[in-house]
């Protein structure tokens, strides 16, 4: 068995698909990293990088791209106050991206210098994270 198919045996969680067939692996956060170093050694292209919010655990999705194997979505869940490795030192293009996932959502990357303030006032914190209580509205449809 190969390096790469060792690393994979570990690391991933689920395989599955994505709305368009785009194929997607799950993998447990302390594998992340390699995971990303690995598809990039196979000539995979950083897309981006985005995250949601699930309650209880954050997901960080990035989107790589083959020319010859077309897409693939790497994902993991990290819980609050987890932190993850940045990927900047194998796809300088994500700086932004993890900063962003930072601002919006507070995930922080170890290992990104960047992550500051870029896109919101200094007032406003973490406004896509699911903190709020839904509330019944006089018309009986729910808003938050």
């Amino acid at each position: 068995m190969s390096e790469a198919a060792r690393l994979l045996e570990r690391a991933v969680i689920e395989r599955g698909y994505e709305a368009g067939g785009i194929p997607i692996l799950r993998v447990r956060p302390e594998y992340y990293h390699d995971v990303i170093g690995l598809f990039a050694g196979m000539e995979y292209m950083f897309i981006s990088l985005s995250a949601i919010h699930w309650r209880d655990l954050f997901e960080v999705m990035v989107l790589l791209y083959s020319l010859e194997q077309g897409p693939v979505i790497i994902s993991t869940f990290i819980r609050e106050n987890e932190e993850i490795d940045s990927i900047v030192d194998v796809f300088p293009g994500a700086y932004l991206y993890e900063a962003e996932a930072y601002e919006m959502f507070g995930i922080v990357f170890r290992g990104n210098p960047g992550l500051r303030k870029h896109f919101t006032p200094p007032e406003v914190e973490t406004p896509l994270r699911k903190e709020y209580e839904l509330q019944e509205t006089p018309i009986g449809g729910w808003r938050h």
